[in-house]
């Protein structure tokens, strides 16, 4: 079935929770305070977007057969899912599988955590109030914090792979956990 550009708005919203498949996600900032999403959709896949007490919800919800998984992905035009956030976001959680998740210039007055499984964490340059957890497995984290390296109580677990972070640095207002499997970290601080 042909794939149709989709979108989705909502004020209000303090949380993200967003756990989809085979899909590249950006996100950027928003420029009204509100949550923006725009994706691609067809009839076997689709999304299960929900918002509930202001958590936004956003899963893969295919209905696909077992013989559609037999032959070539979708274009890759239609696998991104645009996301903007305002910087109020009390909590921001995005993975994916088999493809990358980028961050623009992006702030968040809460935790953040971003895994991706068979792909990259990239980011321009990152801020969050609470915590950050950066995670990837087969593929490498890198980008630019907000912040001095003296900000971040940091703990660093990279295998098979190299990290321009301490394996543990103990003092620090804020929490980062980078995890790489099969990967490299290379993690820098804008105030250094």
């Amino acid at each position: 079935d042909p794939y149709v550009a989709g979108s989705y708005s909502a004020g209000q919203v303090q949380e993200i929770r967003m756990e989809v498949r085979d899909r590249r996600i950006e996100v950027l900032p928003s420029e009204d305070d509100q949550v923006h999403m725009d994706y691609f959709h067809n009839e076997a896949e689709g999304y299960a977007i929900d918002l509930t007490g202001g958590v936004l919800t956003v899963a893969y919800a295919p209905t696909k057969e077992w013989s559609d998984y037999i032959g070539t992905k979708p274009d890759a035009a239609v696998r991104i899912i645009t996301l903007r956030v305002p910087d109020s976001l009390r909590a921001l959680s995005v993975s994916t599988t088999n493809d990358d998740i980028c961050f623009g210039d992006v702030s968040v007055a809460g935790d953040l955590n971003a895994y991706a499984n068979g792909g990259n964490v990239t980011f321009e340059r990152l801020e969050a109030s609470g915590n950050l957890s950066l995670s990837a497995k087969n593929g490498n984290v890198d980008g630019l914090l907000a912040g001095c390296f003296e900000d971040y109580a940091i703990t660093c677990n990279v295998k098979k792979g190299e990290s321009s972070l301490p394996a543990k640095k103990e003092a620090g207002a804020q929490t980062l956990v980078i995890d790489v499997n099969n990967g490299n970290a290379d993690v820098q601080f804008e105030g250094r």
